[in-house]
């Protein structure tokens, strides 16, 4: 077998699409379909992109507007998720986490196009979001954002496509940002193994996951304080988790959660939610969501990981 890569920049982050198949098969029309699936999912949510469809719902808050049957789709899953993680998941965070100082496209935070800043308005619950078939009603005084979904969204979306579109592909890994969705086996038949960096230094590894058999696909997420922060221009620092109950940079005794779990979806909310809780209330947290296997790595002064798994194993 053989894997072939395409490699890119999009989602504000480093693309890797891998497909594994036979010498004989060309996989180039698909690679050019997962691609352009990414393209247009960036096009139309994006919060940085003033002719996005998000942006054009943010612009409209307090108006019912119509939406397309896919923003419907990717709002409806971050409703259910925001109502299924207490409210640690909140899409509509955007104000304050613009406020702390992410307003522009990473690696550029502070270049923010100012139509798409929406720094002034206020955190909502998203239960005040009305969401009717194809059309939205979002509150006027808030602000939309999938940045804590989105990526594991279109990673399921990925695998879903390359799965029904294709039954000469014997494998596959996709990478959005660090965030991993892979099935089948890699080019030398053996399941799937995903390394996980440590957080202090990205050339060690900490861990790894791997699937289980050919017939599973793993899905891995990764979150943390670490990369997307800087300085605003009132000289405080932050970093792009917000915590919904104080509507500032999460204050938390963890460096990073990666978490495995069926979903590349559900893992990027909880991984999420795992940081901004911190160790003591996150391990309880992801049990409860059926997650059996998570590393947690912590900023104490030994930079100690915690393997969640059977039973905790401090590393």
């Amino acid at each position: 077998m053989e894997a072939v890569q395409d490699k890119f920049f999009a989602l504000g982050s480093d693309v890797v699409l891998t497909l594994v198949a036979d010498p004989k098969i060309n996989v180039a029309p698909l690679l050019i379909k997962l691609k352009r699936t990414i393209i247009a999912f960036e096009e139309r949510f994006s919060r940085f992109k003033a002719t996005s469809e998000l942006s054009n719902v943010n612009h409209s808050a307090g108006l019912t507007v119509a939406i397309s049957l896919e923003f419907s789709k990717l709002l409806r899953t971050a409703l259910d998720w925001a109502r299924d993680s207490g409210g640690i998941y909140n899409p509509l965070i955007l104000p304050s986490l613009q406020a702390a100082g992410y307003a522009g496209s990473w690696p550029h935070p502070a270049d923010a196009d100012l139509s798409t800043n929406f720094a002034s308005r206020r955190n909502l619950a998203p239960a005040a979001i009305k969401l009717e078939p194809g059309h939205i009603t979002l509150p006027s005084d808030s602000a939309l954002d999938f940045g804590g979904i989105g990526k594991g969204y279109l990673l399921d979306e990925l695998a879903r496509l390359t799965t029904t579109q294709s039954r000469e592909i014997s494998g596959f890994w996709f990478s959005l940002g660090g965030d991993i969705v892979a099935g089948g086996l890699d080019q030398f038949a053996k399941p799937w193994h995903i390394g996980l960096a440590r957080a202090t230094n990205p050339n060690e590894l900490a861990g790894e996951f791997v699937a289980a058999n050919a017939a599973s696909s793993i899905a891995v997420a990764t979150s943390g304080v670490t990369k997307r922060r800087g300085t605003n221009s009132q000289g405080r620092s932050w970093h792009h988790l917000i915590d919904p109950r104080t509507c500032l940079p999460a204050n938390t005794n963890l460096l990073s959660v990666s978490v495995q779990s069926t979903s590349a979806t559900s893992a990027d909310v909880l991984a999420k939610c795992a940081v901004i809780l911190g160790s003591t209330a996150a391990r309880p947290f992801l049990r409860t969501h059926n997650i059996d296997h998570a590393l947690l790595q912590l900023a104490d002064p030994q930079h100690s990981v915690i393997a969640l798994n059977q039973a905790d194993e401090r590393l």
